[in-house]
């Protein structure tokens, strides 16, 4: 079967709830043949996964020119990044909006794809889990409780890490404009010039939900 075919499969599966998932899923374990096809088509979601992002987080759109600010100390890209948000640097409103629906367009089938295939199979061995997670820490609107807790058991049954878990769980809080509960995001803060994680509201609750999922314990 080729890539297409599993794909309209692994969608039609995306349909249906996390729990009517959880009656009935073992970890299906993938052929070569189809890791290898995944492993291809995952590739050309990871290159598209960036294909608009890096224009419009520093408002540049010249190859030559991104690859500059990209190669500048954190402090400066840091500060680059503010003034686009701004727009006082870099491209218009009306071509970052533009930039923005396609990046977005892009995001939405990429986190069909991959929420569709870990519905079928689970988290598939064979893919790196950073290129997992990649496609979910973009589209925090899309996630549903369902699939957070779809992602949960499969870092409780060892087929996918804690920390990739915690780190889209606290991107959708964020989001929803709840508190994060695990804290492992790091956050570049440009008056000090260091990066750190934000002081947990519970340290107890955090430090708990970090045991379960094998994060180690913060503390004060």
């Amino acid at each position: 079967m080729n890539f297409a075919k599993i794909l309209i499969t692994l969608i039609a599966f995306q349909l249906l709830s996390a729990a009517s998932f959880a009656q009935n899923a073992s970890h299906i374990q993938l052929t070569k043949r189809q890791c290898d096809s995944l492993k291809k088509e995952i590739d050309i979601m990871v290159a598209n996964d960036q294909k608009y992002r890096w224009m419009l987080t520093y408002g540049e759109t010249d190859p030559q020119k991104l690859k500059e600010i990209r190669a500048m100390d954190e402090q400066s890209k840091a500060v680059r990044m503010q003034q686009a948000r701004a727009n006082k640097v870099g491209i218009s409103q009306a071509k970052k909006d533009s930039l923005s629906r396609l990046q977005s367009e892009i995001d939405s089938v990429n986190f069909s794809k991959m929420s569709g295939i870990i519905y079928k199979y689970g988290v598939p061995e064979c893919l790196e889990a950073y290129k997992v997670s990649l496609f979910f820490i973009h589209c925090s609107d899309l996630i549903s409780d369902d699939f957070l807790s779809l992602l949960k058991q499969e870092v409780k049954d060892k087929h996918y890490p804690g920390l990739e878990y915690a780190t889209i769980y606290d991107d959708v809080q964020t989001y929803r404009k709840l508190p994060e509960l695990y804290y492992v995001s790091e956050y570049y803060n440009t008056t000090t010039k260091t990066s750190a994680s934000k002081v947990p509201l519970d340290l107890a609750a955090t430090n708990k939900a970090r045991k379960e999922i094998g994060l180690k314990r913060l503390k004060k």
